[in-house]
């Protein structure tokens, strides 16, 4: 079960600004204060040109869907109104993805997380979510435990290819094998 963490929130925009809310059971920190399901953490516009605003939360981490039950939200706020997506985990195929949707629920876009299952040491991932100043918000992977899905995958193929090419070559050596060992009982 891969968990996601959320280690750093940047917002680089110098007007929006960029809140985060966790819909589950888990109530992060930041400078000592505890954030419950109903509170909206707030980043604000950057501070100047080169000093954008930086928020290091502790347990923060993007929860597991559970039949859509459980999310983080994150909304952008700005002159011009607001937006909110929402990102949850979810298990497809062998790996987890964190998946983001828009208010209405249509998915956006998913991030390989780690592998499904109980794996431990080797599934987590710590993650900068940042709010750039062209008003996207982009996730940005700063470190992670384990191998890619894509690397296991590539690995995978590889071995197999391995496999179907020394197949034939063992086949030749057992035939050579059994004459040898048919000429040697028959001598």
């Amino acid at each position: 079960m891969a968990i996601a963490w959320v280690s750093e929130i940047r917002n680089n925009h110098p007007t929006a600004a960029l809140s985060v809310r966790l819909d589950d059971g888990r109530h992060p920190m930041v400078n000592g204060v505890t954030y419950d399901r109903d509170q909206w953490l707030d980043v604000g516009p950057r501070r100047g040109q080169d000093d954008p605003s930086i928020v290091r939360p502790e347990n923060m981490a993007v929860p597991w869907s559970y039949g859509g039950a459980n999310k983080m939200l994150l909304r952008v706020k700005s002159i011009g109104g607001q937006n909110t997506v929402s990102a949850e985990i979810r298990g497809t195929d062998a790996w987890d993805y964190i998946v983001f949707r828009d208010i209405e629920l249509t998915e956006l876009k998913s991030l390989e997380a780690g592998s499904l299952g109980d794996a431990p040491g080797v599934n987590h991932s710590w993650w900068s979510v940042c709010l750039h100043d062209n008003g996207i918000i982009e996730w940005h992977l700063m470190d992670r435990q384990g191998a890619r899905r894509d690397d296991i995958v590539n690995a995978l193929g590889k071995a197999g290819s391995f496999f179907i090419q020394i197949l034939p070559d063992l086949i030749k050596m057992e035939t050579e094998m059994a004459k040898l060992a048919t000429t040697i009982i028959a001598a």
